[in-house]
């Protein structure tokens, strides 16, 4: 059996949801990066204000993300996602508004908690 590594792109659902998640994935990348750059230059804060973000980036996949996939299998995922991308609209305009680095941490900590259950959702879609 040939399985050829563009046999997905064939499908127009697969398509959709590819071409969506790498404009996604960039949005994380430039989200992520802009997030360290605040910290360090806009309010002058040292390396381990910028680790402590990162770190409490990555606490949701270790705590939460076990677990995600068991509440996402019992729901609806495409709606889990809308439910996700909106809540993630808000929490980064809450980014914006933060008026110091715990503030931002919790809005960081809410964000990698949505993006968690997001991926979870995401990854349990079947490919076609």
């Amino acid at each position: 059996m040939k399985a050829g590594i563009f046999k997905p792109v064939r499908f127009r659902t697969f398509r959709s949801l590819f071409g969506a998640q790498l404009f996604s994935d960039l949005g994380n990348w430039l989200d992520f990066i802009a997030l360290q750059v605040s910290v360090a230059y806009n309010w002058g804060l040292n390396e381990t204000a910028i680790a402590a973000v990162i770190i409490v980036l990555g606490l949701p996949w270790v705590i939460i993300g076990p677990f995600a996939s068991v509440f996402v299998d019992r729901l609806p995922k495409k709606q889990i996602m809308v439910i996700c991308l909106f809540l993630r609209i808000l929490i980064v305009a809450g980014l914006f508004f933060a008026p110091n680095l715990y503030t931002l941490l919790i809005f960081v900590f809410l964000k990698g908690t949505v993006a968690a259950i997001y991926d979870s959702a995401r990854q349990s879609i079947p490919l076609y």
